[in-house]
């Protein structure tokens, strides 16, 4: 019993720590000698030209870390940006909003590399639940040959534009998660906790879901219905972010999941018109869909 008790009281202090940041630092107090400019000074980076103190002869670690420091990993965790973001995504968007950015790592960036290694994991393993190619055969006693060009037009752009979402799902993704930018930066923008986000803040919001939301759709190929995660996720990281209660948090969060379906619709529908629009112009297609 005493275990128990002590396992709680653990884990209520854990959770107590979600909303403080998570970074820690190592100050260096030794004085160092700047082999780049030749001034002493103390610290990690020298003053006057910007160089580590830890510089020296080119080692295999050293070139593991300059491989790593293009992508920006050597300083920053991916594994811990991401493992927050099951737990605390709303207390991690504040600290990188509020200017605490160099525990975690950069949006964009992420978003990237967890679409490679998501892709690159897929092809070696197939997900379950893997679109395969199907063909659409539209019936040969259609009399109006101009639907049945349309459709097949309309098609061959859809499959197409669905094949490069599978291909580059790091922009895929934003590019449907781009369409909750403005619901959130309206139905959030009066919070007492977070007031005012801009609607850039609700991009790079939107860009460190994306990342989250990659990882869940890799799993949720092979684990069938995980995909029952997307909204708890949402929810979270509004509730942490923006401080509503837990009904304010809810009906703002469906208001905002609704109306970026609601937006996505009608820009696939004006698409749908902008192609027809297009074959009416430059086919002699009259305008019949």
């Amino acid at each position: 019993m005493a275990i128990i008790m002590d396992f709680i009281k653990r884990l209520k202090r854990w959770k107590q720590s979600w909303p403080e940041p998570r970074a820690t630092y190592n100050f260096e107090v030794t004085e160092h000698h700047c082999l780049n400019c030749g001034k002493d000074y103390t610290g990690n980076y020298c003053p006057y030209c910007g160089q580590s103190s830890n510089t020296r002869r080119f080692t295999w670690k050293s070139m593991l870390i300059g491989i790593l420091d293009v992508w920006d990993l050597s300083g920053r965790s991916v594994p811990s940006t991401l493992l927050q973001f099951t737990y605390r995504p709303g207390y991690l968007l504040r600290d990188y909003f509020k200017g605490r950015r160099q525990s975690y790592f950069p949006p964009i960036k992420l978003l990237l590399l967890v679409s490679v290694l998501t892709l690159t994991f897929e092809f070696f393993v197939p997900p379950i639940n893997s679109r395969k190619d199907e063909k659409t055969e539209f019936s040969t006693k259609e009399k109006n040959e101009y639907r049945r060009e349309y459709k097949r037009i309309l098609y061959n752009y859809m499959d197409a534009t669905f094949k490069w979402g599978e291909e580059n799902s790091g922009w895929g993704a934003l590019m449907v998660h781009s369409f909750f930018i403005i619901p959130t930066f309206l139905f959030f923008r009066r919070s007492r906790l977070y007031p005012k986000i801009t609607v850039p803040e609700c991009f790079f919001m939107q860009a460190y879901l994306c990342s989250a939301m990659l990882i869940y759709s890799c799993i949720s190929g092979y684990i069938r219905g995980f995909i029952f995660f997307y909204f708890p996720i949402f929810y979270l990281a509004y509730h942490q972010l923006f401080g509503y209660s837990r009904w304010g948090t809810l009906w703002r969060t469906l208001l905002t999941v609704f109306t970026g379906i609601v937006i996505l619709f009608i820009f696939l529908i004006f698409c749908a018109y902008a192609i027809a629009l297009y074959l009416a112009w430059f086919r002699n297609m009259p305008m019949e869909m």
